[in-house]
């Protein structure tokens, strides 16, 4: 669960503890993707989103969200903590996707080896369940559009969409041909959009 370290702001009647966390619910509600807020409790963290995803089993389970005002992942310190209260809840396996303060940076992605290094918008850190052993893979999370339908990717296991939960080893469910600027440029265009949906007003 993130601090309340912003000013509450209502949206869609969800009374938020951050604008931050408003922002990215509307960002949600501009890519097309279901979101549910502070789903449930785990022992010593409450997720502040569920991302409802097609299906049971690896890559398609619903993914945990936490939003922090981070830029880099060497700025997140609470990775123990989350992977303990899977543990020791009920969700050990589920991916988590650790979320910052913008969707303006880029990721680089290389799909098919010996293929043109590809770049897209990244809009966070998807930790991919590895195993008991390793726990979880945390690397750049990167959105894609195909046929008009924004997808989550982890940036070295990409071929899984996990929105759609679509598994394809060349990668035919994102559209590579694209213009990769064109896709970050709209990517950050929905985002001012979410900020706007959020603005805060002062009182009249």
């Amino acid at each position: 669960m993130s601090e309340n370290i912003g000013i509450p702001t209502l949206y869609k009647d969800i009374q938020f503890r951050s604008r931050l966390e408003a922002r990215w619910a509307a960002f949600f509600d501009l890519l097309g993707w279901r979101w549910e807020y502070e789903p449930y409790d785990l022992p010593g963290w409450i997720p502040d989103f569920i991302i409802p995803c097609p299906g049971t089993g690896y890559g398609r389970k619903n993914i945990l969200v936490e939003v922090k005002p981070i830029d880099n992942f060497d700025e997140f310190k609470d990775e123990e903590k989350i992977i303990n209260a899977l543990k020791n809840g009920w969700d050990y396996g589920r991916e988590i996707l650790v979320l910052g303060y913008s969707v303006s940076r880029t990721a680089v992605c290389n799909p098919i080896e010996g293929s043109p290094i590809n770049e897209f918008p990244r809009i966070g850190f998807l930790g991919e369940f590895i195993g008991a052993d390793v726990d979880y893979l945390f690397y750049d999370a990167i959105v894609c559009k195909y046929q008009d339908s924004w997808g989550l990717h982890h940036a070295i296991d990409w071929r899984i969409n996990r929105i759609t939960g679509k598994k394809d080893l060349w990668g035919k469910d994102v559209d590579w041909n694209r213009d990769e600027k064109e896709v970050i440029k709209e990517v950050i265009s929905l985002w001012a959009k979410a900020g706007n949906t959020v603005q805060w007003k002062p009182a009249k």
